[in-house]
């Protein structure tokens, strides 16, 4: 909340000493701030719950835990799945150059 914001909110007149002694800024407020407004901040999860997950294929909800969808297999976990991928490639180009020979 901006400190116009509060002055208003409180009944405070503006340009008066109260939102000084009550507002208390911080690098870590302005970072934040500075990440929202780029789009770059990411969710917190303050309430340490954990959330089913979403496949971006079929749409079925998954344990928060999965790292595949258990209705299509289609894999949830990003860094998996660029693993996998790498791994595919490495054994497909080991293929070809077997089947060149």
């Amino acid at each position: 909340m901006t400190e116009s914001k509060l002055e208003l909110y409180a009944g405070w007149v503006h340009g008066s000493k109260m939102a000084r002694r009550y507002v208390h800024f911080s690098a870590r407020d302005l970072e934040e701030t500075v990440l929202e407004i780029h789009g770059l901040k990411e969710d917190k999860r303050t309430d340490g719950i954990l959330k089913p997950t979403q496949c971006p294929r079929c749409g079925s909800m998954n344990p928060p835990n999965n790292t595949r969808c258990e209705f299509c297999g289609y894999i949830l976990d990003k860094s998996l799945a660029l693993k996998v991928e790498e791994e595919k490639r490495g054994s497909f180009r080991h293929s070809s150059r077997l089947t060149i020979v």
